[in-house]
């Protein structure tokens, strides 16, 4: 199923309460990365990690909630996380009718 949110007050964004990207900073070593992901329950369903500055992991989350709140939330603290470079809110653009 397809779990997504709105931006309050915006529609042209969906986005997915239970997918986050996540980057990692270059020198963050694989303990401290699968550290973050089992705080989170989180597993690893795709990304490019290693393309350079842009680099990230896609990975879903258990649902965090049904508001944007929420899954504001959850991405702010991944993002505090030592060894994480920036965290976001995955879009679904097929859910927009965007191909």
């Amino acid at each position: 199923t397809t779990i997504t949110v709105y931006w309050p007050g915006d529609t042209r964004f969906l986005y997915f309460r239970n997918v986050v990207g996540v980057a990692f900073d270059d020198t963050t070593g694989g303990a401290t990365v699968r550290a973050v992901l089992r705080k989170y329950s989180a597993v690893i369903i795709g990304g490019e990690p290693d393309v350079g500055a842009f680099g990230a992991y896609i990975v879903q989350v258990p649902d965090p909630g049904p508001t944007f709140g929420a899954v504001d939330s959850l991405v702010t603290r991944i993002a505090a996380e030592s060894g994480v470079d920036y965290a976001y809110m995955v879009t679904s653009r097929e859910a927009r009718g965007i191909r």
